[in-house]
């Protein structure tokens, strides 16, 4: 008499299966550098993800910006001086059509003498012909920590978007980004204020451009109300 196979028991099979996804997700989460995997270092309202250069470099960049954001508020040049290329430098502008003849230029070794630079530069002007200037480590405190109209009112950045902007048509100024940068990927800090003050959103928006394989920023891009 033929010897009857023994089915094989459906949970085995089911039991398996969830084994090998266990074992694969440990497998591609050890395999990502903790840098890759890290996008902020605290909680977003807001950030967009596409598919231009691929998760792994779209992660790689958002962390990068808020490592430069962080050097950025917390006023640490020589770690901020480190993200540019040594040869190009960086852009400042105050609004979002850089290429403007607005535009401010800094070296790289500018950056790092920030700190003790007693320099007033025109970080920004309004409709009215009025201009605003101030020291590197003013701009920070009175441009960006708060709103240059109201120095009692912080400014967050909560909302981040990457290669986007959630400023509807750029703000005050067209986003001429795309334009001057047709090759840059840009990360977007957003302050969204309270429908009572519409006028003191701001944006900080960091470009960055692949040289050499190696991902260097080359812009802060500002955008704000305009007047």
């Amino acid at each position: 008499m033929k010897k009857r196979e023994k089915a094989v028991n459906p949970y085995v099979i089911i039991a398996f299966f969830f084994c090998f996804v266990i074992f694969l997700g440990g497998y591609l989460i050890t395999n990502y550098s903790l840098q890759q995997l890290k996008v902020t270092s605290y909680e977003t309202v807001n950030y967009q993800i596409t598919t231009k250069l691929g998760i792994q470099a779209e992660l790689f960049l958002l962390a990068k910006a808020d490592a430069i954001f962080q050097n950025l508020m917390h006023k640490e040049w020589s770690q901020l001086a480190s993200k540019p290329h040594y040869d190009k430098g960086l852009i400042y502008s105050p609004f979002a059509n850089i290429g403007a003849e607005d535009d401010l230029f800094f070296s790289v070794k500018d950056i790092e003498d920030f700190n003790n630079n007693e320099k007033e530069y025109r970080w920004s002007w309004d409709q009215s012909g009025r201009e605003y200037f101030a020291t590197p480590n003013e701009w920070v405190d009175e441009f960006l920590a708060v709103h240059k109209f109201n120095p009692d009112y912080q400014l967050t950045y909560d909302q981040i978007s990457y290669n986007d902007s959630i400023v509807d048509g750029g703000g005050s100024q067209p986003n001429t980004i795309p334009e001057v940068f047709p090759d840059a990927i840009y990360i977007e800090y957003y302050h969204e204020p309270d429908e009572d003050d519409w006028h003191y959103w701001q944006a900080l928006r960091f470009v960055f451009e692949q040289i050499n394989d190696e991902w260097y920023l080359i812009a802060i891009v500002r955008g704000a109300h305009n007047p």
